[in-house]
């Protein structure tokens, strides 16, 4: 008979008798590291369990893995291995015996080899267990003797033998309106609902979440608006049970009548089954639940599609590192357009972001902006902003830009909640009337342009003449490099016959053009006798078109400067010289 054996017989012939109908409901031996099995057992009538042990650990150290009961109806933990009685059995093993009264209804049994890091309490680091930890090499003997573990829950019921996740499913998805659990790594999971009336729900979610990110995450928006009503968050979630970014929330939720959709996303590690750290109370439970509180609450389900619903105007979607991208759109009249953008910050500014500006003159109508952004999932850094603005008839252009990391298909960082909406999409709320959609619009001519210069490289200094038939103003936009209140990359405007400079781009007239501080840009009006001029745009030896020595502005193509007529009314007189 071996020692280990000995030990066995002896903890067996010490425990209290049982009842003679006693019978062993669930049993777990012979494990592994990192893992999580779990069997599933049912009680007839109130009765009182047992639960007998021998787990790897000693009087220094309790067991580093964790046993637990769950009620497979509330999915409430019932019992723990902390409230166990543990002795030790032999080296490197400790028997562990306790029971607990439970009314009648079906339980699972969890048993876990994952360890638990003493030096995390919550969210709290404790320097002293972590050095204690690293002189040991985050190990200790009993870590090798997983393959010893027996657990037998006995008592008067029935074993059903091994819980699967596909029980666990099923008895989520019973009664519920939509069931999204068991989600495993990489996921992106949607489901729609129809309320034909206003109803009182209960939200139950499950996912990876510390304070400063969130990682395995749910949330629920409307169909009709894109509104997010509810999501799983730190501040709206507890402890789980294992490692501290196990989170959970069970909400009460009221909805009136409408469509919506639930959704679950997962990034590429720590969820049901492969978690890479101790695993939940609920492991199997990884998603989110709906359910309708109380009888009566009807819902009708559906697919539902990636993206943004409703009459698509533009779409720059799945932007990549180091891109700039450009659609045109036309509204035949005014129009509400819904603006949904994700994007980076980089602290309070954006890195990639969008913006709408007017196509024949360039002015900026609206822009994506730190302080008007929420957290869009995933890391901290990621921002979304869900809007709506309302625009005159005319010609638009829609811009996207990225810098060099962290963007569709490449991210450094934890991906938002919805990796693929990377960029800028526009509805027209209310319908696609009145819209001339980007595939079927012409070119928009630039119109009114007198003198045009782009993509100024370093040690540059280019002149375009142009000629005014009549007095009028002029808009002049220039993008270049400022600091310290000079400028280093600039254009100005010479009259021809005298050479005398009329217009200077000077650093206290422009403003922060986006990327690098030092990028600057002037938008504004001049006012100019009929005659000939030049444009002229000069460059330092840094910091330009194609030679960026920090980040580059959000339309680096127009590094330099653009001259145009004034925009009239058709009655507007010709403007009243200057004096």
């Amino acid at each position: 008979m071996t020692v280990y054996s000995r030990v066995l017989v002896a903890v067996l012939v010490a425990l209290p008798a049982l009842p003679a109908s006693a019978e062993r409901l669930a049993f777990v031996s012979g494990m592994e590291r990192d893992q999580l099995v779990s069997q599933l057992f049912a009680l007839a009538g109130e009765e009182e369990v047992r639960i007998e042990g021998i787990l790897p650990g000693s009087s220094r150290d309790r067991y580093r893995g964790d046993v637990w009961l769950l009620d497979a109806t509330t999915r409430q933990v019932v019992w723990q291995l902390a409230t166990a009685r543990c002795t030790r059995a032999g080296r490197g093993l400790l028997s562990c015996t306790d029971s607990v009264r439970l009314p009648a209804g079906e339980y699972e049994l969890y048993v876990s080899s994952y360890r638990s890091l003493r030096f995390w309490s919550g969210d709290h680091f404790d320097l002293f267990r972590f050095v204690d930890e690293l002189l040991r090499g985050f190990e200790d003997e009993s870590e090798r003797l997983v393959d010893r573990i027996q657990v037998s829950v006995v008592g008067r019921g029935r074993s059903l033998g091994e819980n699967t996740p596909e029980r666990v499913r099923t008895r989520l998805g019973s009664g519920a309106i939509v069931a999204l659990a068991g989600v495993g790594d990489g996921a992106s999971l949607r489901r729609g609902f129809e309320l034909a009336t206003s109803a009182e729900l209960e939200v139950w979610a499950l996912g990876e979440v510390t304070r400063e990110s969130v990682f395995d995450f749910g949330w629920i928006a409307s169909l009709a608006t894109g509104e997010t009503l509810w999501r799983l968050d730190y501040l709206h979630s507890e402890p789980a049970g294992g490692a501290p970014k196990n989170r959970a929330a069970r909400t009460p939720l009221h909805l009136p009548a409408g469509r919506y959709l639930v959704a679950y996303v997962t990034d590429d590690s720590h969820s049901f089954p492969d978690f890479n750290a101790a695993p939940p109370f609920d492991p199997m439970a990884w998603g989110i639940v709906v359910r309708g509180k109380g009888r009566g609450v009807a819902a009708r389900t559906f697919e539902v599609g990636e993206g943004v619903g409703g009459a698509v105007v533009a779409a720059l979607t799945e932007v990549r590192n180091r891109q700039h991208r450009r659609q045109e759109f036309v509204l035949k009249q005014p129009a509400i357009l819904r603006i949904k953008a994700v994007g980076e910050a980089y602290g309070d500014a954006m890195a990639d972001y969008g913006w709408i500006e007017e196509a024949s003159t360039g002015r900026k109508v609206w822009e994506m902006r730190f302080g008007d952004t929420d957290h869009a999932g995933g890391a901290r850094k990621n921002r979304m902003v869900d809007t709506r603005i309302s625009l005159p008839a005319g010609s638009y252009v829609v811009h996207y830009v990225s810098d060099g990391s962290h963007a569709f298909g490449s991210w450094n960082a934890a991906p938002p909640r919805e990796p693929e909406l990377w960029g800028i999409t526009l509805v027209a709320v209310g319908g696609a009337a009145g819209v001339e959609r980007p595939e079927a619009a012409a070119p928009h001519p630039a119109t009114g342009v007198l003198a045009r210069i782009e993509r100024v490289g370093d040690n540059e200094h280019r002149i375009v003449p142009f000629r005014l038939e009549e007095d009028a103003e002029v808009e002049v936009r220039a993008l270049g490099e400022g600091s310290a209140g000079r400028m280093w990359d600039t254009a100005w405007i010479e009259e021809e016959a005298t050479g005398r400079t009329v217009w200077e781009m000077t650093y206290r007239q422009t403003e922060h053009a986006g990327g690098a501080q030092k990028n600057r840009l002037f938008l504004g009006t001049v006012f100019l006798h009929a005659g000939a001029y030049s444009l002229h745009y000069e460059s330092d030896g840094s910091h330009s078109y194609g030679g960026w020595n920090a980040a580059s502005p959000p339309d680096p193509e127009a590094w330099g400067a653009t001259v145009r007529l004034a925009p009239r009314l058709p009655a507007e007189a010709p403007p009243t010289p200057r004096p």
